[in-house]
């Protein structure tokens, strides 16, 4: 039993050894595959930002669920981070006043859909397609943010409004609002 739990700690010592040699060798390679194919933050057409957010916020559901009303609106906003012409992150905003109870001056902007894909999480790409948001749009703006995003969008400097409510089947959010 004892040469059975030591041949076990054993493998679980090389398996993390081998995880930790292959990230550190591909890590070069990551690091030219940024510098070889740069991230392009652009404006985009509504039909570009579907499959990243229904890949990201809509999962295991009918790809319909990922196309929101106002989409099509004339002066709803969508951006795209693309890589190589692979739509890799999205975000939309849409004229939509912000629910009472709200501080004054109320949104009249809806920050909806921002999703990147998870190979790309981690690298400042989802701050960064925001921050173009940001100053793309250059009002003050709201969003129903997941809970468990709540920090992202604080470090970017949005502020959680009241108590978190549940949006089924998607689950927890907080309301929250950028001033600009």
């Amino acid at each position: 039993m004892l040469a059975n739990l030591v041949a076990r700690l054993v493998q679980l010592a090389l398996d993390l050894a081998t995880a930790v040699i292959r990230g550190l060798l591909g890590a070069p390679v990551k690091a030219v595959e940024h510098a070889v194919q740069p991230i392009l933050f652009r404006s985009a057409k509504p039909h570009e930002v579907i499959d990243v957010r229904h890949a990201v916020l809509r999962e295991g559901r009918p790809r319909e669920t990922a196309i929101f009303d106002g989409d099509d609106a004339g002066d709803t906003r969508h951006w795209v981070a693309d890589r190589s012409g692979l739509v890799i992150g999205v975000v939309s905003v849409m004229r939509r006043p912000a629910p009472e109870p709200c501080d004054a001056p109320r949104p009249q902007w809806q920050l909806r859909g921002m999703a990147t894909l998870p190979e790309y999480r981690g690298q400042g790409l989802g701050a960064a397609l925001l921050r173009q948001t940001q100053l793309d749009v250059a009002e003050p703006m709201w969003c129903n943010a997941r809970e468990r995003v709540v920090g992202f969008y604080a470090r970017e400097g949005w502020v959680a409004t009241g108590e978190p409510f549940d949006i089924p089947p998607i689950g927890n959010h907080v309301r929250m609002v950028w001033r600009g």
